[in-house]
């Protein structure tokens, strides 16, 4: 299949997308997705809409987790304190998986602000359920907090084991079929975990780099997976996903929503 009609079965398996959807999605941006071993690469945080943002400074008092994992371990993404690149390199060939876990952070919003917010973000449940507690017409006190996940493929061994790695974030995105080993025809398999357990019916999105203007959309059975159409094109892909609960008590806010993504890049295209 060539490029314009992968764009094209994109677009139809898309839907209908809103203009603001995805306008605060957080993902890590690796200066290579293919490092050599024992080479120091760059990986900088990003926050935008669609494939395209802004880079985020790096600040240590928002970290809690940032680690590039592997079969061998962790190795430690470090960085200066404000700056806009943190950097990292592996020991051994093979997948590894970058990880960003931030700590929690506040959004107060005014009632109509939050309302708009929550379905440009498809959070509908979180709609219907302040408006079965009379909560509608109320401000939205929320923390929240990042997951951010991207696969490295380090030397030769992309094409090994390690895609799947779980890394134990509150909310994870887990691709469970190889972005490497896709061949023509095969779909990609996405689960998504929450507190360690597989979270059913949320939607993940999938843009491309390469054709930003395209969302796919799937949300996610009662085991946590979805699968997304053989689509994936060379180039760099985004996942996402938002899960909102209600804070728990010890938190000063009424709700607690936390982001996650996923990044990968297909070196070659589907056949």
């Amino acid at each position: 299949m060539n490029r314009s009609l992968l764009r094209i079965a994109c677009s139809m398996l898309a839907g209908a997308v809103s203009a603001a959807a995805g306008g605060h999605e957080f993902w890590i941006e690796p200066s290579t997705y293919h490092p050599g071993v024992g080479e120091a690469f760059r990986l900088e945080l990003r926050h935008g809409e669609r494939f395209r943002g802004n880079r985020v400074p790096r600040r240590e008092d928002r970290i809690d987790r940032f680690t590039l994992a592997g079969a061998d371990g962790d190795a430690p993404v470090v960085g200066r304190s404000g700056g806009l690149m943190s950097f990292t390199r592996a020991s051994s060939p093979g997948l590894h998986v970058a990880g960003y876990r931030s700590r929690r952070m506040r959004n107060d919003l005014d009632a109509a602000s939050f309302e708009r917010y929550l379905r440009e973000e498809g959070l509908a449940r979180i709609v219907d359920l302040r408006a079965a507690r009379g909560e509608t017409d109320r401000p939205g006190r929320e923390v929240y907090s990042r997951c951010a996940k991207a696969l490295i493929a380090v030397g030769d061994g992309g094409d090994g084991p390690g895609h799947d790695l779980v890394l134990g974030f509150p909310l994870e995105i887990v691709v469970e079929t190889s972005p490497a080993a896709l061949r023509g025809g095969e779909d990609l398999v996405v689960r998504v975990l929450f507190a360690g357990k597989p979270l059913a019916d949320v939607e993940v999105v999938a843009v491309s780099a390469a054709a930003p203007e395209h969302l796919g959309r799937r949300r996610t059975d009662e085991n946590g997976r979805v699968w997304f159409p053989p689509i994936v094109e060379p180039g760099a892909w985004l996942l996402t996903t938002i899960h909102m609960v209600p804070a728990p008590p010890d938190v000063d806010a009424d709700w607690e929503s936390f982001w996650a993504s996923f990044t990968f890049e297909r070196s070659e295209g589907i056949d």
